[in-house]
Protein backbone atom coordinates (compact mmCIF):
# COMPACT_ATOMS: atom_id res chain seq x y z
CA UNK A 1 0.00 0.00 0.00
CA UNK A 2 0.82 3.80 -0.68
CA UNK A 3 0.30 6.17 0.70
CA UNK A 4 1.01 9.99 -1.53
CA UNK A 5 0.19 13.19 1.11
CA UNK A 6 -1.69 15.87 -0.80
CA UNK A 7 -18.99 -24.09 -5.10
CA UNK A 8 -17.69 -22.10 -8.35
CA UNK A 9 -18.50 -23.09 -11.82
CA UNK A 10 -15.60 -24.36 -13.70
CA UNK A 11 -15.78 -21.65 -16.73
CA UNK A 12 -16.69 -17.94 -16.04
CA UNK A 13 -17.97 -15.33 -18.25
CA UNK A 14 -15.73 -12.63 -19.56
CA UNK A 15 -16.15 -9.46 -17.55
CA UNK A 16 -17.16 -6.40 -19.64
CA UNK A 17 -14.42 -4.47 -21.25
CA UNK A 18 -14.97 -1.49 -18.72
CA UNK A 19 -14.51 -3.54 -15.68
CA UNK A 20 -11.53 -3.37 -13.97
CA UNK A 21 -9.32 -6.67 -14.19
CA UNK A 22 -9.19 -8.75 -10.72
CA UNK A 23 -5.75 -7.48 -10.00
CA UNK A 24 -6.40 -3.46 -10.54
CA UNK A 25 -5.16 -0.75 -8.96
CA UNK A 26 -7.43 0.46 -5.85
CA UNK A 27 -7.22 4.88 -5.77
CA UNK A 28 -8.74 5.77 -2.24
CA UNK A 29 -8.72 9.80 -1.56
CA UNK A 30 -9.37 10.95 1.76
CA UNK A 31 -10.09 14.87 2.03
CA UNK A 32 -10.49 16.54 5.03
CA UNK A 33 -14.48 18.40 5.13
CA UNK A 34 -12.49 22.04 6.24
CA UNK A 35 -10.65 21.36 3.04
CA UNK A 36 -13.10 22.76 0.22
CA UNK A 37 -9.59 23.95 -1.72
CA UNK A 38 -8.52 20.37 -1.89
CA UNK A 39 -12.16 19.10 -3.69
CA UNK A 40 -11.79 21.42 -6.31
CA UNK A 41 -7.68 20.95 -6.91
CA UNK A 42 -6.93 18.72 -9.74
CA UNK A 43 -5.68 15.57 -9.47
CA UNK A 44 -1.77 14.97 -8.42
CA UNK A 45 -0.70 11.73 -9.08
CA UNK A 46 3.09 10.71 -9.75
CA UNK A 47 3.61 10.32 -13.37
CA UNK A 48 5.13 6.74 -12.64
CA UNK A 49 1.79 5.48 -11.23
CA UNK A 50 -0.57 7.33 -14.01
CA UNK A 51 -2.60 5.44 -15.93
CA UNK A 52 -2.53 4.66 -19.39
CA UNK A 53 -6.66 4.64 -20.05
CA UNK A 54 -9.75 4.65 -17.42
CA UNK A 55 -9.64 0.70 -17.29
CA UNK A 56 -5.94 1.09 -15.88
CA UNK A 57 -7.27 3.28 -13.87
CA UNK A 58 -8.60 0.59 -11.90
CA UNK A 59 -11.21 1.32 -8.95
CA UNK A 60 -11.38 4.73 -6.88
CA UNK A 61 -13.29 5.66 -3.96
CA UNK A 62 -13.41 9.36 -2.85
CA UNK A 63 -14.33 9.76 0.79
CA UNK A 64 -14.62 13.11 3.05
CA UNK A 65 -13.19 12.90 5.85
CA UNK A 66 -15.12 14.72 9.11
CA UNK A 67 -13.37 16.94 11.32
CA UNK A 68 -13.56 18.82 14.82
CA UNK A 69 -15.57 21.80 13.03
CA UNK A 70 -18.45 19.48 12.51
CA UNK A 71 -21.62 21.09 10.72
CA UNK A 72 -19.60 24.52 9.99
CA UNK A 73 -16.61 22.81 7.59
CA UNK A 74 -16.95 23.39 4.43
CA UNK A 75 -17.29 19.45 2.86
CA UNK A 76 -19.84 18.59 6.03
CA UNK A 77 -22.62 17.89 4.21
CA UNK A 78 -20.68 14.97 2.00
CA UNK A 79 -18.80 14.12 5.38
CA UNK A 80 -19.20 9.85 6.46
CA UNK A 81 -18.15 8.62 9.69
CA UNK A 82 -16.45 5.53 8.12
CA UNK A 83 -14.34 7.90 6.47
CA UNK A 84 -11.69 7.61 9.25
CA UNK A 85 -12.48 4.20 10.28
CA UNK A 86 -11.44 2.73 7.06
CA UNK A 87 -7.76 4.94 7.42
CA UNK A 88 -7.33 3.49 10.95
CA UNK A 89 -8.44 -0.04 9.45
CA UNK A 90 -5.11 0.82 7.16
CA UNK A 91 -3.36 2.13 9.62
CA UNK A 92 -2.94 5.41 8.47
CA UNK A 93 -4.12 9.03 10.04
CA UNK A 94 -7.21 11.13 8.85
CA UNK A 95 -6.30 14.26 7.42
CA UNK A 96 -7.18 17.42 8.95
CA UNK A 97 -7.10 21.04 8.41
CA UNK A 98 -6.05 21.80 4.63
CA UNK A 99 -4.98 18.31 3.86
CA UNK A 100 -6.18 15.29 1.69
CA UNK A 101 -4.26 12.14 1.02
CA UNK A 102 -4.12 9.86 -1.94
CA UNK A 103 -3.56 5.73 -0.91
CA UNK A 104 -2.63 3.32 -3.65
CA UNK A 105 -3.03 -0.15 -3.66
CA UNK A 106 -3.30 -3.15 -5.85
CA UNK A 107 -6.17 -5.39 -4.89
CA UNK A 108 -4.86 -9.05 -4.88
CA UNK A 109 -7.69 -11.52 -4.33
CA UNK A 110 -7.04 -14.89 -3.88
CA UNK A 111 -7.57 -17.27 -7.09
CA UNK A 112 -11.01 -18.80 -6.50
CA UNK A 113 -12.82 -15.47 -4.81
CA UNK A 114 -15.88 -14.53 -6.33
CA UNK A 115 -17.76 -11.30 -5.87
CA UNK A 116 -21.18 -10.45 -7.29
CA UNK A 117 -22.91 -7.24 -6.04
CA UNK A 118 -27.22 -6.57 -6.84
CA UNK A 119 -29.15 -3.89 -6.17
CA UNK A 120 -32.88 -3.09 -6.64
CA UNK A 121 -34.46 0.52 -6.82
CA UNK A 122 -35.09 3.15 -4.54
CA UNK A 123 -38.04 2.39 -2.16
CA UNK A 124 -39.42 4.55 1.03
CA UNK A 125 -35.84 6.41 1.32
CA UNK A 126 -33.80 2.80 0.96
CA UNK A 127 -32.02 0.72 -1.83
CA UNK A 128 -31.71 -3.38 -1.44
CA UNK A 129 -28.46 -4.50 -1.92
CA UNK A 130 -27.44 -8.34 -2.10
CA UNK A 131 -23.41 -9.21 -1.98
CA UNK A 132 -22.22 -12.82 -2.54
CA UNK A 133 -18.85 -13.86 -2.22
CA UNK A 134 -17.50 -17.24 -2.68
CA UNK A 135 -14.00 -18.56 -2.51
CA UNK A 136 -11.81 -19.43 0.18
CA UNK A 137 -11.00 -16.85 2.34
CA UNK A 138 -8.39 -15.72 4.80
CA UNK A 139 -9.19 -15.48 8.67
CA UNK A 140 -10.73 -12.62 9.67
CA UNK A 141 -11.98 -11.15 5.85
CA UNK A 142 -14.79 -8.84 6.33
CA UNK A 143 -16.87 -6.95 3.60
CA UNK A 144 -18.45 -3.71 3.41
CA UNK A 145 -20.84 -2.27 0.43
CA UNK A 146 -21.13 1.37 -0.30
CA UNK A 147 -23.48 3.92 -1.82
CA UNK A 148 -21.18 5.97 -4.35
CA UNK A 149 -22.70 9.11 -6.29
CA UNK A 150 -20.04 9.31 -9.53
CA UNK A 151 -19.20 12.76 -10.91
CA UNK A 152 -17.86 14.22 -14.30
CA UNK A 153 -15.30 16.70 -13.83
CA UNK A 154 -16.32 19.95 -13.21
CA UNK A 155 -19.73 18.43 -10.91
CA UNK A 156 -20.31 19.75 -8.37
CA UNK A 157 -16.94 22.30 -8.33
CA UNK A 158 -14.72 19.14 -8.94
CA UNK A 159 -11.75 20.09 -11.02
CA UNK A 160 -11.69 15.42 -11.53
CA UNK A 161 -13.76 13.01 -11.71
CA UNK A 162 -15.44 11.19 -8.18
CA UNK A 163 -16.34 8.28 -7.13
CA UNK A 164 -18.00 9.78 -3.83
CA UNK A 165 -18.25 7.77 -1.03
CA UNK A 166 -21.97 8.59 0.69
CA UNK A 167 -23.50 5.71 2.36
CA UNK A 168 -21.92 2.74 4.11
CA UNK A 169 -22.69 -0.72 5.41
CA UNK A 170 -20.26 -2.68 7.00
CA UNK A 171 -18.50 -4.55 8.42
CA UNK A 172 -20.12 -7.72 7.05
CA UNK A 173 -18.82 -11.50 8.17
CA UNK A 174 -17.99 -13.65 6.02
CA UNK A 175 -17.13 -17.52 5.85
CA UNK A 176 -13.71 -18.53 7.20
CA UNK A 177 -10.84 -20.05 5.97
CA UNK A 178 -11.34 -23.71 4.84
CA UNK A 179 -12.86 -25.27 1.44
CA UNK A 180 -14.71 -23.00 -1.02
CA UNK A 181 -18.06 -21.80 0.53
CA UNK A 182 -20.46 -19.31 0.01
CA UNK A 183 -21.83 -16.41 1.92
CA UNK A 184 -24.48 -13.72 0.96
CA UNK A 185 -25.57 -10.20 2.74
CA UNK A 186 -28.85 -8.59 2.23
CA UNK A 187 -28.86 -5.03 3.10
CA UNK A 188 -31.33 -2.43 3.02
CA UNK A 189 -28.44 0.99 2.38
CA UNK A 190 -30.11 4.78 3.32
CA UNK A 191 -30.45 6.37 -0.20
CA UNK A 192 -28.25 9.19 -0.01
CA UNK A 193 -30.33 12.45 0.30
CA UNK A 194 -28.21 14.96 -1.70
CA UNK A 195 -27.70 12.84 -4.15
CA UNK A 196 -28.45 13.08 -8.20
CA UNK A 197 -30.35 9.28 -8.53
CA UNK A 198 -28.55 8.55 -12.24
CA UNK A 199 -25.41 9.05 -10.41
CA UNK A 200 -25.61 6.89 -7.57
CA UNK A 201 -24.11 3.45 -7.79
CA UNK A 202 -23.19 0.60 -5.60
CA UNK A 203 -19.31 -0.81 -5.11
CA UNK A 204 -18.58 -3.75 -2.99
CA UNK A 205 -15.06 -4.83 -1.19
CA UNK A 206 -13.37 -7.13 1.29
CA UNK A 207 -10.61 -6.13 3.08
CA UNK A 208 -8.27 -8.80 5.29
CA UNK A 209 -7.52 -7.74 8.83
CA UNK A 210 -4.80 -5.37 8.07
CA UNK A 211 -7.25 -3.38 5.75
CA UNK A 212 -5.90 -4.33 2.35
CA UNK A 213 -8.20 -4.81 -0.55
CA UNK A 214 -8.41 -8.38 -1.42
CA UNK A 215 -11.32 -7.73 -3.91
CA UNK A 216 -13.60 -5.26 -5.40
CA UNK A 217 -16.78 -5.11 -7.34
CA UNK A 218 -19.54 -2.83 -8.52
CA UNK A 219 -23.19 -3.20 -9.94
CA UNK A 220 -22.07 -3.42 -13.46
CA UNK A 221 -19.03 -5.37 -12.44
CA UNK A 222 -18.08 -8.70 -10.62
CA UNK A 223 -15.35 -9.77 -9.42
CA UNK A 224 -14.82 -12.70 -11.58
Amino acid sequence: MLAVGCGIAAAQPPAPAHCPPRSARVTEHFLSADCADCWAAHAQVPADVRPASPVNAGWRLDWIVPTDTGDGAALASAAVTDAPERLGRAGLAAPAGMQSLVVLDTIRPAPDTRMQLETGPAWSGYVGVRLTVRGRLPAGTQAWVALVEELDPGAEGSAQPRVLVRRVAGPLALHGKGSPARTEHLRAIRWPEQALAHRVRARAWIESTDGRMLGMASDTCALR
